[in-house]
């Protein structure tokens, strides 16, 4: 499951701030900014292969400092298997990868 909680601060633009802990096994967060403009945001998990995973935001994202908390389950909910995925983070004018290990 994900868990996404905002924070009243606005950032001034998009950002992926962090993601802790990492390697992770029951869960991990992951920290990004939306500006107070608003504006479209894609965040998805990949896994080696390129094939898309779990998509936690695919289109017009919520002003704030966001918090979401991974399971390490795909979209379906079902738990993946242990490994390296990619998280991508594409907005306006912020494009980020971070490399995600999932343990046992």
């Amino acid at each position: 499951t994900s868990d996404i909680a905002e924070n009243a601060d606005l950032p001034t633009s998009f950002a992926l701030r962090s993601v802790s802990p990492n390697p992770f096994s029951r869960t991990t967060e992951i920290r990004f900014d939306v500006p107070a403009s608003g504006g479209r945001l894609s965040l998805r998990v990949f896994d080696v292969n390129g094939r898309a995973v779990r998509t936690f935001v695919q289109g017009v994202a919520t002003p704030g400092a966001q918090r979401l908390v991974w399971d390490g389950s795909d979209d379906a909910g079902h738990r993946l298997g242990v490994g390296v995925y990619i998280l991508s983070f594409d907005a306006p004018g912020r494009k980020a990868t971070r490399k995600l290990v999932l343990l046992p």
